[in-house]
């Protein structure tokens, strides 16, 4: 059986490579360099520190939060119909899922403001 491989020449294209050598005032070639710089950035690039703090939490909340909903359920189906605790249950699970949106739109903003950096 006969194959054939190539390699992707797509990575190593950069379309604004010699056209912003000595170019300072173009938007385009100074995103160019912002991102160039902040990809090797250790302490807020895609695998700096922060990053990984972030993305750290959100998973220990996200786990947090799924164990919390499930002993609310469990709480809610072994309630007997006692009102005062199926009332603590559904709180119980409103708050963690409430949690759960606080931590993902905090996350959101945290990621947005590593990016703007």
């Amino acid at each position: 059986m006969l194959s054939v491989t190539a390699k992707p020449i797509y990575a190593a294209f950069e379309p604004f490579g010699d056209a912003c050598q000595g170019v300072n005032d173009s938007s385009v070639c100074n995103d160019q360099a912002k991102d160039q710089s902040t990809a090797n950035n250790s302490i807020y690039g895609p695998n700096g520190i922060l990053t990984k703090i972030v993305r750290l939490m959100a998973i220990a909340i996200g786990v947090v939060a799924v164990i919390v909903i499930m002993i609310a359920g469990i709480r809610f189906a072994l309630s007997g119909g006692d009102a005062t605790k199926v009332a603590t249950a559904k709180s119980t699970i409103l708050y963690a899922v409430v949690g759960l949106i606080v931590a993902a739109l905090a996350q959101s903003i945290v990621i947005f403001v590593l990016d703007k950096l």
